[in-house]
Order: C-alpha cells, then sequence, then structure tokens
C-alpha cells in the first residue's frame, strides 16, 4: 500500500486526466527510479444500468430434444450500463437461487 507523504500527494481530483509520480524506498534506504502513471479517477457508480432476460426459443427446443442431458436452463442475459466519467470495464454477474444481500464473499 501507497502512502501519500502529505495531502498535496492525495489522489483525489475527479474526472479529470491526472498524474502521479512515485518512487519505492528498499528495506536498505535506497530508492528507486520515479515511475509516473496517467490516471482518471472515477469514483461515480455506472448509470442506466439496464438488465435483461428472456427464454430463448431455440435453446428451450434444444434443450427438450437432447432431454436437458447438457444443460438445464435455457435463459439469455443481457447486462448493458453507461458511465460518463469513464467506460465500463467489463460486468460480472452472480447466479444464485436465493436473493443475495452480503455481496463481499462473491468471487
Amino acid at each position: 500500500m501507497l502512502t501519500p507523504a502529505n495531502d498535496d500527494d492525495k489522489i483525489s481530483t475527479e474526472g479529470t486526466d491526472s498524474q502521479q509520480t512515485f518512487y519505492l524506498k528498499k528495506v536498505d534506504g535506497t530508492v528507486t527510479e520515479s515511475k509516473t502513471i496517467d490516471y482518471k479517477l472515477d469514483k461515480t457508480a455506472p448509470t442506466d444500468l439496464k438488465i435483461q432476460y428472456n427464454n430463448s426459443g431455440f435453446k428451450s427446443f434444444l434443450n427438450i430434444i437432447i432431454f436437458g442431458i447438457f444443460f438445464k436452463e435455457t435463459v439469455d442475459v443481457i447486462v448493458q450500463a453507461t458511465d460518463s466519467t469513464s467506460q465500463v470495464a467489463g460486468y460480472q454477474y452472480y447466479a444464485s437461487d436465493t436473493e443475495v444481500t452480503d455481496f463481499i464473499g462473491i468471487s
């Protein structure tokens, strides 16, 4: 974990292109060369979240003719969202038979 040396070093400006330069200090006291990273801090959750699901007619038919051997459920899920500060990097979902209220343990 990197700890800012002072308040000026904290990464806190949201939505703007920024840079941060840092050094690493080794156990023996020597300091590495500087490394600068470009970043855009985005603390705002994506908006316009849409989750659609439906049963596929073809998959339902296929499931019937193969007697449900390869798969039991025939649901297509479409997830979409927008983000005004940065792009949505990806989507993750978790399938459960019961309502999930504690998301920390899900991986």
